[in-house]
């Protein structure tokens, strides 16, 4: 599995979080600028984005509450538009990813991880990834 997602990815994919894409879309954001000029980065070295079925979830919700319903599906289609052309990857929380992240929870107790963040790192432990563009502290 590990092996076939990295072949179809390259080993320089990188995750998006929830607060990276919430920075792209919001002009105010604080990060907005940075998180602009990294994407940019990214794109020129042709660097896979991953998502996860629970970020999209999370940063629909978010735009819809903040920007509103216009912004919010405007993201979802760009998003689906980029996975369809193969720059961004979705993954599938599995519920052994799910349960995993249970225990990332149980052990982090001083953290105030979300469930959300607790199931993407457990996404990039089940699938080696390194590399996460995210801002901290998270929304």
């Amino acid at each position: 599995m590990i092996s076939g997602f990295m072949s179809r990815i390259g080993r320089n994919a990188t995750l998006v979080d929830t607060s990276a894409h919430y920075a792209l879309v919001d002009a105010n954001d604080t990060h907005h600028l940075e998180a602009i000029q990294f994407a940019e980065q990214l794109s020129r070295q042709k660097v896979v984005w991953v998502v996860t079925n629970f970020i999209v979830a999370e940063t629909y919700g978010l735009i819809l509450l903040r920007l509103g319903r216009h912004a919010a599906f405007a993201f979802l289609e760009r998003l689906l538009y980029s996975i369809s052309d193969g720059t961004t990857y979705l993954v599938r929380v599995t519920s052994s990813d799910e349960e995993r992240a249970l225990e990332i929870l149980r052990t982090y107790e001083d953290q105030d991880f979300s469930y959300v963040d607790a199931t993407t790192f457990a996404v990039m432990e089940r699938l080696n990834l390194t590399r996460a563009f995210a801002f901290e502290p998270p929304l």
